[in-house]
C-alpha cells in the first residue's frame, strides 16, 4: 500500500502570495489585452507552458535578504537544469516563478529589482532568462509604448529557457547602446550556428544598429 506524501505547510503569508500569483498567471498573461497593440494573447509562450502543466512557484522569505534570493534563484537554476536534463519533453516551456513574501510590497519590489540586475548577465550568458515582475512595471511591450507586459498583482522573479525569439528583448530601441550590444553577444555566443538565416539576420541588424546608436 503506498503512502500519502504531505504537502509542505506553508506560511499562511507565503500561500496566499502564492494563491494570487497562480490567479494572475491564468487571467492576465494568456488572455488578450485592448492595450496589447496586436491580436492574440499577452504571452503565448505561457499559454502554452500552463498547458504542458510545467510552471511552478516557490515562495521565498524575503525577511532573508539579497544574498539569500540570489542563492536561492541559483539553486532554482540548477534544479531546473537537472529537470531539463531528465525530461529533455519539458524544456522549451518550463518556467519557474520565485515569489517572495514577508516585507512591505516597496520592500519586495526593490528587492527583486536588485536581484534580478544582479542575476541577468550570468542567465543569460547561460541561455536563460531571469524575468522580473511587481506592480506598475514601468518596462513597455513590444507593441505599444503604453502597455505593461510586466505588471503584476505582487514581485515575482522568474526564469526560463532562452529561445531565438527573446532577440526583441535584448535589441529594444530604448536600451542603452552598450547595454544592448552586451547582451547581443551572449545571445549570438549561446544560440551560435544554430540559429535559423532569419535569426541570424535579425541580430545582426539589431547588433549594427546598436553599433550605430553607439557611435
Amino acid at each position: 500500500m503506498s503512502v500519502p506524501v504531505e504537502e509542505p505547510v506553508l506560511d499562511p503569508a507565503a500561500k496566499e502570495r502564492l494563491d494570487l500569483a497562480w490567479r494572475w498567471l491564468r487571467d492576465f498573461p494568456i488572455n488578450p489585452h485592448p492595450d496589447l497593440g496586436r491580436s492574440g494573447p499577452v504571452c503565448p509562450y505561457m499559454g502554452r507552458a500552463l498547458q504542458h502543466q510545467v510552471v511552478q512557484l516557490f515562495p521565498f522569505d524575503a525577511t532573508l535578504g539579497d544574498d539569500a534570493l540570489a542563492g536561492y534563484a541559483r539553486e532554482m537554476r540548477t534544479r531546473f537544469v537537472q529537470h531539463c536534463q531528465e525530461h529533455p519533453e519539458d524544456r522549451s516551456y518550463l518556467v519557474y516563478f520565485i515569489i517572495p513574501y514577508g516585507l512591505a510590497e516597496s520592500a519586495l519590489k526593490a528587492l527583486v529589482e536588485r536581484v534580478h540586475a544582479q542575476l541577468r548577465p550570468e542567465f543569460v550568458a547561460g541561455g536563460m532568462l531571469a524575468g522580473d515582475f511587481w506592480p506598475a512595471h514601468e518596462t513597455p511591450g513590444l507593441h505599444s509604448p503604453t502597455f505593461r507586459p510586466f505588471a503584476s498583482p505582487m514581485p515575482i522573479l522568474g526564469m526560463r529557457n532562452m529561445v531565438p525569439g527573446d532577440l526583441a528583448f535584448f535589441a529594444a530601441p530604448e536600451t542603452p547602446a552598450q547595454v544592448r550590444l552586451t547582451y547581443l553577444g551572449y545571445y549570438r555566443e549561446f544560440f551560435g550556428d544554430t540559429l535559423s538565416e532569419y535569426w541570424q539576420q535579425q541580430l545582426v541588424a539589431a547588433e549594427q544598429a546598436a553599433q550605430a546608436a553607439l557611435a
